[in-house]
């Protein structure tokens, strides 16, 4: 049985269908998932440049956001597919299992409370919080648990690991084998583009080695085919982070 068949799903693995309608991000997502890593180029001393195998962080929001950018999804952001949910939740058309502040045995959250809950990334995990984070003895919600079968009457499953029709330009389907060659200027240009305009500082002053792994690595699970040899696709880096940094600035000289 694989992660997407397991009977619950924890709230990543909610929020990666909904959003992205995506059954490999749901494995990704899934509390059992193995570890993930990628190769950093490091330059040593002597001028050697070495490859450190790095662990991943957790699959986060931010993973998803990545990933939309990427490859499209059914739903234009993070914050849309919230308010799905959570109107399903309020609507009593989906039930919730959670640990009450953290503690105890998993207990149904009521309908009602999703009223004043909001989905918030909150160590490491989605948990479900109080709109109003200041006010005294709100309660939280963590571990949070959904029912498979009841996730999928609501978005079903019906398109074979292909994203819905619409959430890519003239419906085209996503591609899982590879991409044509010579694309991948095209899914790195995205990938820039996407890392500064969600990164704090965006592509400003970050390590153009790691820039490039962090695009490799990204490249990679998206089996993006043809990827150049790492002093290739480091310039390519180089070239397309000029090309938007100098376009910022045009913007505002204007």
């Amino acid at each position: 049985m694989t992660a997407f068949e397991d009977h619950y799903w924890n709230s990543m693995q909610l929020l990666a269908w909904v959003w992205l309608r995506d059954k490999q991000a749901v494995e990704l997502a899934a509390d059992d998932a193995p570890s993930r890593s990628y190769c950093r180029e490091e330059t040593l001393p002597d001028g050697r440049v070495e490859c450190i195998e790095t662990p991943s962080e957790p699959l986060c929001p931010i993973s998803l956001t990545i990933m939309a950018a990427m490859n499209g999804a059914a739903l234009p952001d993070q914050r849309a597919a919230e308010i799905v949910v959570i109107n399903e939740l309020i609507a009593g058309q989906l039930d919730c299992l959670g640990l009450r502040n953290g503690q105890g045995d998993p207990e149904k959250v009521p309908a009602s409370n999703w009223l004043q809950l909001q989905l918030k990334w909150w160590r490491n995990e989605l948990a479900a919080v109080s709109k109003d984070l200041l006010r005294r003895g709100s309660t939280s919600w963590r571990e949070l648990k959904f029912q498979r079968e009841q996730v999928l009457s609501i978005w079903p499953d019906s398109t074979n690991s292909v994203l819905v029709a619409g959430s890519i330009p003239q419906g085209k389907p996503r591609r899982h084998g590879g991409r044509k060659p010579g694309q991948y200027m095209e899914r790195l240009r995205q990938f820039l583009e996407h890392y500064h305009k969600t990164q704090p500082g965006g592509l400003n002053g970050v390590p153009l080695a790691s820039l490039t792994a962090d695009a490799r690595s990204r490249l990679s699970r998206d089996n993006v085919r043809n990827v150049p040899v790492s002093r290739q696709l480091e310039e390519s880096v180089k070239k397309i982070r000029a090309e938007i940094l100098q376009r910022d600035l045009q913007e505002i000289r204007r």
